[in-house]
């Protein structure tokens, strides 16, 4: 939240954003107005949840984004790699693939693209096909409408 208000010979713009406050000198309230817009913006945004917040996140995407950050540093990395790379598979993300580096050490991880000859069970299928439809829905209030249900997935429940 912004307040503008003059402040000895000049007017000051104070940004408060999740308990973040920042004060600055201005000599316009046009000036103080502009910046504290700006200010409060960039803060908000600071503050984005990284995966797109509870109605975007998936187990799946936590799990590419885990194995990114904390995998690298494992003894057993290959084991750990190999069942977070079913999981990404059955949800169609890139899957891991791990590379040596310069020396026996380091290793890296590189993003494979999705293998297109995976075959998934025909019921899981569609029941995935009806979460990706659920999932790029708008929302009212962060809900679906009440009582839609994915055409051809019986355990599919909108909430």
């Amino acid at each position: 939240m912004a307040s503008i208000y003059k402040h000895r010979n000049s007017w000051q713009a104070s940004v408060t954003v999740n308990g973040q406050n920042r004060k600055k000198n201005f000599a316009s309230p046009k000036e103080a107005k502009a910046w504290a817009a700006s200010f409060a913006t960039e803060l908000q945004q600071a503050h984005a949840p990284h995966l797109g917040g509870p109605a975007h996140a998936t187990v799946a995407r936590m799990l590419f984004d885990y194995a990114k950050l904390y995998s690298v540093g494992k003894r057993r990395i290959s084991q750990e790699l190999a069942r977070i790379n079913r999981y990404l598979a059955t949800a169609r993300l890139p899957t891991w693939a791990l590379t040596r580096g310069e020396s026996a050490r380091q290793l890296t991880l590189v993003a494979a693209k999705p293998q297109a000859g995976a075959a998934l069970p025909s019921a899981f299928e569609a029941h995935q096909d009806a979460l990706e439809i659920l999932r790029t829905m708008p929302r009212v209030d962060g809900r679906v409408t009440a009582g839609w249900r994915p055409a051809g997935c019986e355990t599919c429940v909108a909430t």
